[in-house]
């Protein structure tokens, strides 16, 4: 097999069932290291199945933003492996705190909400990444709040998904605004949404405003 002469395998967490794997395990051979990014958001069982295969393992992830993804509510799932194991044992833990996408406005209001209550903040490796802006004059965020608008509750389709048309329009408009008064291409812009059943409003929308090339995702992908 091909692979079985590389130095570096890359692969899902979920594709450890694959037979390449499990011809590895059955060769009764371990890899060297396995590191499991963004481990905060896998649940502790399927983690397990990754670190079992190799005689050391790294996990890196922040557990002060997503926690695992379940449908469950058994509290145990809610937890990952990574902080599981950062807070048994400490010593082993090591907090990364350069950053290299924030401007320092959204930098701040990240450390506030997040970071500084556990006694660290994240700071910019550099200046320019500190005072990257679109333009001079707007500010790097801004809330709308829709709790007082007609027509702001929240719909479900048939299968019991969410959606809000209000907010799929007040986006369409934000868009609109952004590419008429600002240098920003489509390719530029992205909007990001909890549920499926908003991201396919939000494109219908899109279509109704002659807007075409925004990707409209959720927070999970």
């Amino acid at each position: 097999m091909d692979w079985m002469g590389k130095n570096v395998i890359a692969s899902t967490i979920m594709s450890l069932h694959y037979p390449v794997f499990q011809y590895y395990h059955s060769m009764k051979r371990l890899f060297d290291i396995v590191i499991v990014d963004e481990a905060t958001q896998v649940m502790e069982p399927i983690c397990l199945a990754a670190l079992h295969i190799a005689r050391k393992f790294v996990l890196v992830g922040d557990d002060l933003q997503l926690a695992p993804l379940t449908v469950s509510n058994h509290p145990l799932l809610a937890v990952s492996l990574f902080e599981r194991l950062r807070n048994s044992f400490p010593e082993n833990a090591h907090t990364l705190t350069t950053q290299y996408r924030l401007n320092d406005e959204l930098l701040n209001i990240t450390n506030e909400l997040f970071y500084r209550h556990h006694g660290f903040q994240l700071v910019s490796a550099t200046k320019e990444i500190a005072t990257q802006r679109l333009s001079s004059t707007e500010k790097a965020f801004s809330f709308i709040d829709t709790s007082t608008m007609e027509e702001c509750e929240e719909k479900t389709t048939p299968s019991g998904e969410y959606f809000n048309l209000l907010e799929c329009h007040l986006v369409c408009q934000q868009i609109q605004l952004w590419l008429a008064k600002s240098n920003l291409a489509k390719t530029d812009i992205g909007v990001i949404t909890p549920y499926n059943a908003q991201i396919k409003e939000i494109q219908a929308s899109l279509c109704e405003y002659g807007i075409t090339g925004i990707e409209v995702a959720t927070v999970d992908r």
